[in-house]
C-alpha cells in the first residue's frame, strides 16, 4: 500500500508545477517511546497537502484507546504525558500487538523464534505485579 501511494504522489507531482518530495514518517521501525506505530505520509493531493496514516488493525486500536483514554484522563498518553506505570503499561500493550503484527504479516520461518520470544516477553510484561 506504502509503496503505491508514494508512487502515485510522486507522479502527481512530477505534472504539477509546484514541486512536492512525498515524506514518509516509519513509526513501525521506529515508534514512539509511547508504543505508537504507524507509517505516516505526507504528501499533496488536489493541491492540498495530505497527511496518510496507514495503521494494521491493532495499531489503530490502540491508538484509538489511547486517545480516548487521553481525553478522559486530561493527559496527552501518546505523548509521554501521564504516571509511569500506565505508560509503560500501553508501551506493552503496543509491543504485544507489534508482535502479534509481525506473526501475522507472515514473518520469514526462519525469524520465527525470535518474533516468538519477543511476543513472549511482551505478554510477561503484561502481567502487573
Amino acid at each position: 500500500m506504502l509503496e503505491r501511494i508514494v508512487a502515485n504522489s510522486e507522479r502527481r507531482s512530477q505534472r504539477s508545477p509546484t514541486q512536492f518530495t512525498t515524506r514518509v514518517r516509519d513509526y513501525v521501525k521506529e515508534p514512539q517511546a509511547s508504543g505508537y506505530r504507524a507509517l505516516h505520509v505526507y504528501t499533496r493531493y488536489q493541491g492540498r497537502r495530505v497527511e496518510i496514516q496507514l495503521r494494521t488493525v491493532l495499531q489503530h486500536a490502540w491508538a484509538g484507546t489511547v486517545e480516548a483514554m487521553s481525553a478522559s484522563v486530561g493527559f496527552s498518553l501518546k505523548h509521554g504525558e501521564g504516571p509511569p506505570e500506565p505508560l509503560a503499561h500501553l508501551a506493552n500493550v503496543a509491543e504485544v500487538a507489534a508482535a502479534y503484527d509481525l506473526v501475522m504479516d507472515y514473518a520469514p520461518l526462519w525469524a520465527f523464534p525470535t518474533v516468538a520470544a519477543r511476543f513472549r516477553s511482551a505478554i510477561e510484561r503484561l502481567q502487573m505485579p
